[in-house]
C-alpha cells in the first residue's frame, strides 16, 4: 500500500510541478497560410490530409520535450512565451508601473518564484514521501488521503469526478431517484494500472507489472525535467515493502 501512495504521490507531483515550467525564451517561427505548404505530389481527393500537413511534418518533428505537435504548436509556444516575458517584465520593473502592470507583476511574482521552488522541492518530496512511511494500520488511509487530495494541485477538480485524485474522485449530481436532491458521487481516480488487482497481487506475472510501471514513473521524470530532485528517493523507495 505504502508503494502505491508513493507511486500515485510522484506521479500527480510530477504534472503540477511539470506545470510550473515556462517556455524557450526564442521566439518560434511562424507559418503563414500559403499555398506552398501543400504536397503537390499527392492528390488531395485520395488522402487530403497527407496533401494538405506532410510537408508541414516533415520539416517540423515533434519536439523531445512534446508529447505532440501541430501546426498550431508554434503559435501556442509563441504565444505562451510573449505572455511570460510580458509577465517577468512586468515583475520586474520596480518604478513607473502602471496599475495593471503592478497587478500582474505581484502576481506573478507571488507565484512563480521558481528558484525557492526548485531549491524546496527535494525538502517537500522527502517531507511527502515520510508521511507515507509512517503508514502503519489502515485506519490511517482515510487522514492521507485527505492529505494528498488537499495538497497536490489539481488532485481535486469538483467538476469532474473521474479526477486524477489518489484513489478516488468526487462531485455532485442529482439523486437518480429524487431530482430534486443533490447528492454526493464518487468514482475511480488516481489508478494508473487498471484495477486494484494490479496493486495487491504478488504473483510473478503482477510483480513484473508493477516493476515496469515503476520504470515507466521514472521515465515520466525524466521527461519533465524533475528527475534531478528525486533520483536517489526513487530508487531507494521502488524497493521498499
Amino acid at each position: 500500500m505504502r508503494r502505491l501512495f508513493f507511486a500515485v504521490f510522484l506521479c500527480l507531483s510530477t504534472f503540477a510541478l511539470s506545470q510550473q515550467k515556462g517556455p524557450a525564451e526564442e521566439l518560434p517561427k511562424l507559418e503563414h497560410l500559403s499555398a506552398d505548404q501543400v504536397n503537390p505530389q499527392i492528390d488531395p481527393c485520395t488522402d487530403f490530409y497527407q496533401y494538405s500537413c506532410s510537408k508541414f511534418f516533415a520539416a517540423n518533428p515533434i519536439p523531445p520535450d512534446r508529447a505532440a505537435w501541430g501546426v498550431a504548436g508554434p503559435l501556442q509556444q509563441w504565444n505562451e512565451t510573449v505572455l511570460r516575458q510580458a509577465l517577468e517584465a512586468a515583475a520586474a520593473k520596480k518604478q513607473g508601473r502602471t496599475a495593471v502592470e503592478q497587478k500582474i507583476g505581484d502576481y506573478w511574482t507571488s507565484c512563480m518564484d521558481e528558484s525557492a521552488i526548485e531549491t524546496a522541492s527535494t525538502k517537500a518530496f522527502q517531507a511527502e514521501l515520510k508521511r507515507i512511511d509512517d503508514l502503519k494500520q489502515k485506519s490511517q488511509l482515510v487522514d492521507q488521503i485527505a492529505h494528498q487530495h488537499s495538497t497536490i494541485g489539481n488532485a481535486w477538480a469538483v467538476e469532474d469526478n473521474a479526477t486524477f485524485a489518489p484513489l478516488f474522485g468526487l462531485s455532485a449530481i442529482q439523486d437518480y431517484d429524487d431530482a430534486q436532491k443533490t447528492v454526493a458521487q464518487f468514482d475511480q481516480g488516481g489508478f494508473s494500472l487498471p484495477g486494484r488487482d494490479f496493486y495487491s497481487k504478488d504473483d510473478a506475472k503482477s510483480q513484473e507489472i508493477r516493476k515496469q510501471y515503476l520504470a515507466h514513473i521514472a521515465n515520466m521524470l525524466k521527461l519533465s525535467g524533475e528527475w534531478k530532485i528525486v533520483n536517489k528517493i526513487f530508487y531507494a523507495k521502488s524497493n521498499h515493502p
